[in-house]
């Protein structure tokens, strides 16, 4: 059972909260939280959801201390085990968490409340503070600062004899699901995981550059043979297996599940495939944007930073906007690996002021933000004079304005005023 907050309280507990004051800081964000009372809506919407009944049952933590708890943890930075302890050990931690006497739970509870939360949720937290911010003047809505981060996905380095194992193993253990479901769709489909794990264990073992020369495209005709029969047989076992009528309709929707996914994981094999193909037997160099590096994180790219210690990462950029007061919107997933001003989304813009949705003054960004198809088109919608940071004065009106500094100035890239000659920081978007 997940309740909005504490019904009662003891006498004790009013006795230690008329004692116990809370440090500034923690003062002003109970506060805060006390007088947004949507957010521990939102939060017990969340706790609540996908329970059968939401009113009955054993007593967890409560919305608005699931709410206090993660504000806590995020703004001193502990851990879960540190968040139960602290809390128990400390009165003002206490009474900040709305557990007073009660007893707290131990770390694990705090990590399923947490993980229950929604991106939405926490999107709409992340505004109530900006918006809060906006209000008591802090936050100057006129500047934004862009920056990119890469998010490293949880795969293994990926080589194409790994993803048409992948391939195989993973459409064999779906049509397994399926054949105790339909045991007739699956009569005739091939068992070849073996047989496929062991080309990818040999193709990995080759380590001279003479043997890998000679076998290696024998090696991968075989597997890329293998994963090809699997691909076909697995989709015909779908084909057979959509006509069949369970007797239960949780079974049904098993089955079209199970469809469905055989479905998406051959489309990505055929790309596995065709990549192995133009690589290993036509000699071609696939671009980077084409290749598929998991099966499992489609959404994945290869993103090269120029690290020493890691020239070459696997994940996704994720695009950040920081304002004046230190205060950031929410990350968003950038559409390119290399992210731009055109292709991010500024979604605090409708926290200004005077509440339009209007895009901030100035763009200062980095190298990975900066690109030069969106400085060129930042420069083009400008509109008015600036002064830069360094104090000269620079009117970018025109698309001449833009070049490229040499790579000796640590390869940033930045917008240049034809009239004023000095480097600029700031990006004139009006």
């Amino acid at each position: 059972m997940r309740e909005i907050t504490r019904t009662q309280i003891s006498f004790a507990d009013l006795e230690v909260g008329r004692r116990v004051r809370l440090e500034p800081l923690l003062q002003q964000i109970s506060d805060f939280l006390d007088r947004h009372g949507e957010l521990v809506t939102a939060v017990h919407r969340d706790l609540s959801r996908s329970l059968k009944h939401a009113r009955r049952g054993r007593r967890g933590l409560n919305a608005e201390q699931v709410l206090r708890s993660f504000v806590l943890m995020r703004t001193k930075n502990w851990d879960y085990r540190e968040l139960a302890e602290r809390i128990a050990d400390g009165f003002t931690l206490r009474q900040f968490t709305r557990f007073d006497s009660a007893p707290v739970p131990r770390h694990h509870a705090f990590h399923h409340a947490f993980m229950r939360l929604q991106a939405a949720t926490l999107r709409r937290i992340n505004e109530a503070i900006v918006a809060a911010a906006v209000r008591v003047g802090l936050e100057d809505v006129d500047k934004l600062r862009l920056d990119t981060t890469v998010v490293e996905t949880d795969i293994r380095y990926p080589r194409d004899s790994g993803l048409l194992w992948d391939t195989v193993r993973v459409l064999s253990r779906l049509v397994e699901h399926i054949g105790d479901l339909a045991p007739a769709a699956c009569a005739t489909f091939p068992r070849r995981t073996r047989r496929a794990k062991r080309r990818m264990q040999e193709i990995g073992r080759m380590r001279e550059r003479a043997q890998r020369a000679r076998s290696l495209a024998r090696k991968y005709r075989d597997l890329i043979t293998v994963t090809t029969e699997v691909i076909e047989k697995a989709e015909a076992v779908t084909r057979k297996a959509r006509t069949v009528r369970c007797t239960e309709l949780l079974d049904t929707l098993k089955l079209k599940a199970l469809c469905d996914e055989v479905t998406q994981v051959a489309a990505l094999g055929r790309r596995v495939i065709d990549q192995s193909e133009r690589r290993i037997f036509h000699g071609e160099t696939v671009p980077a944007d084409q290749k598929l590096y998991s099966l499992f994180e489609p959404h994945t790219d290869m993103i090269k930073r120029g690290k020493v210690y890691k020239p070459v990462e696997f994940g996704t950029t994720r695009c950040c906007s920081l304002k004046a007061a230190s205060v950031s919107s929410p990350i968003t997933r950038c559409s390119t690996a290399t992210p731009s001003i055109a292709t991010s989304s500024y979604r605090p813009c409708s926290v200004t002021k005077n509440d339009s949705a209007r895009p901030p003054a100035f763009w200062p960004a980095t190298a990975a933000s900066m690109t030069r198809p969106a400085a060129r088109k930042c420069t083009a919608a400008a509109s008015r004079s600036w002064r830069s940071p360094s104090g000269a004065a620079s009117a970018v009106s025109n698309r001449s304005s833009l070049r490229r500094v040499a790579p000796s100035s640590r390869r940033r890239r930045f917008v240049r005023a034809s009239r004023a000659g000095s480097r600029c920081s700031f990006v004139a978007a009006a």
